[in-house]
């Protein structure tokens, strides 16, 4: 189980790397932060899902099994397309990765809750406390986003996942914006959560850049929080 964000980092480095960084950069930041695993960790869930998919029939037949992955060997947007066709496999894929929690406490009686299917939610799932106190059943639920990557947004998950994936490969802002029908400020805002998501783990790292007769070069940033967005 990866943990947020950590799992974010690698994540928005591998899972979803196109055009975001050069690979020395990348390649830099794996070594560094020694996430090696949980980036290997990435390539067994998918290509376990990828084969998931085929075998349930939810991904059309490509020419020569192609159409799901890149050059590079991670998932093109087709293989996040697909794979949100099913939503409870979907879920499960957000889980093993580590995007959405795999357990949480009821912050009533602070107790594990339960995953518990729900059609009234859009996600069609959400946490539920079924134990009991002195006779009466808890009550507490929790939504499935509590404290992940989705968490105080009101996009569906697979709007989340494209467009992190597009923000990622540096598409521009308009690109985005005319794709999925977007306003300009909720793509800025969803671009700078990616900046702060890396911005909070690198401060974490505890790691010094720079040194005796090094320059270190810093470009303006807005830092800031998104909201319902």
């Amino acid at each position: 189980m990866f943990f947020f964000p950590s799992c974010v980092l690698v994540c928005v480095t591998y899972f979803f790397f196109s055009r975001v960084f050069d690979l020395v950069w990348v390649t830099y930041l794996l070594l560094v932060f020694g996430e090696q695993k949980m980036v290997q960790r990435v390539q067994e869930v998918v290509a376990e899902y990828d084969d998931r998919m085929r075998k349930m029939d939810l991904v059309p037949r490509f020419s020569y099994d192609r159409g799901l992955m890149r050059k590079d060997g991670a998932p093109n947007r087709m293989f996040l397309t697909f794979l949100f066709r099913h939503q409870e496999l979907s879920i499960q894929f957000l889980k093993e990765l580590g995007l959405i929690r795999s357990k949480v406490q009821c912050n009533i009686c602070e107790r594990d809750m339960t995953w518990t299917a729900d059609p009234h939610r859009t996600d069609g799932f959400r946490w539920r406390c079924r134990k009991s106190v002195a006779r009466v059943r808890c009550r507490g639920t929790a939504s499935i986003r509590h404290g992940s990557w989705f968490q105080l947004s009101n996009l569906t998950l697979l709007e989340i996942i494209v467009i992190t994936y597009d923000i990622l490969r540096r598409d521009s802002a308009c690109q985005i914006v005319n794709e999925f029908n977007l306003s300009d400020r909720r793509v800025s805002d969803w671009g700078m959560f990616c900046r702060e998501t890396m911005l909070e783990f690198l401060e974490g790292s505890c790691q010094k850049i720079g040194g005796p007769n090094k320059i270190v070069e810093i470009d303006d940033s807005k830092i800031g929080r998104r909201k319902y967005n």
